[in-house]
């Protein structure tokens, strides 16, 4: 959602940014652990990530799953004493996410870029293969059985002669934005609806660019992102959806 309108109610659940880099193949996980001394006074708690392999075959005309592949320790999470900010350093790049409450951008972006700027230095990443800023949503719709178009501008509905009221739904868009970025958009009910009068609908807004970036003019290209993000955001949702984050 958008920062320029900081809703009192704002639905956003996650923010985050992701930078995917060509990985070194010399890098270690003690390197991580190492790094995690310069973050810790921010990020007190420290969680192994493990890369885990699955294949399914197929053997005489039938699909044959293996066992998973442990491939051992591929980075760490470090996670603030509030558990609120939560940062992925890996061996192919780095995650920012920011769990609700959400700020505003202006106070997200610098606490990611710190963190970044550590990542960057420690482990001297030559370039950037993808940047993505995704903003997952949480929207309450007060009511079992309604029209998802009072709430959605381009929304599915069953036909009119049936019932209304959704158990659930899934709606994709992948959206070419230029040459180089892409948004997808995925809408669907959210888990099991512990209200019976409340219907949660999970607004999941990914933009991304697929680019080989010099590692030191990425500021302005997540700003970029972000913009189209909100953007998004904004021109999906009714007046009445706007309504129920005041």
């Amino acid at each position: 959602m958008s920062d320029k309108i900081l809703y009192p109610k704002n639905p956003i659940v996650e923010a985050l940014v992701d930078i995917r880099i060509d990985p070194r193949l010399n890098t270690l996980p003690s390197e991580f652990e190492a790094i995690h001394t310069k973050l810790q006074n921010e990020y007190p708690e420290k969680k192994a990530r493990r890369s885990w392999e699955t294949k399914l075959e197929i053997k005489d005309g039938a699909p044959v799953q293996t066992m998973p592949v442990d491939h051992g320790i591929d980075g760490f999470q470090f996670i603030s004493s509030d558990k609120k900010n939560i940062c992925q350093f890996r061996m192919d790049g780095f995650t920012f996410s920011r769990l609700r409450p959400y700020e505003r951008w202006e106070v997200f972006l610098p606490k990611c870029m710190r963190s970044w700027q550590i990542y960057k230095t420690e482990l001297q990443p030559k370039n950037i293969s993808r940047l993505a800023v995704r903003f997952i949503n949480l929207i309450e719709i007060p009511s079992a059985n309604f029209e998802l178009s009072d709430y959605f501008v381009e929304a599915p509905h069953p036909p009119k002669s049936l019932s209304q009221e959704l158990e659930g739904f899934l709606n994709r868009f992948v959206i070419k934005l230029n040459e180089s970025t892409k948004a997808v958009t995925t809408t669907t009910i959210h888990g099991s609806k512990n209200k019976p009068d409340v219907t949660p609908i999970l607004f999941d807004i990914d933009v991304f660019s697929m680019v080989d970036l010099p590692i030191f003019e990425i500021e302005k290209s997540l700003t970029d992102l972000h913009d189209n993000v909100e953007k998004i955001f904004f021109e999906s949702l009714t007046t009445k959806a706007k309504e129920l984050f005041k």
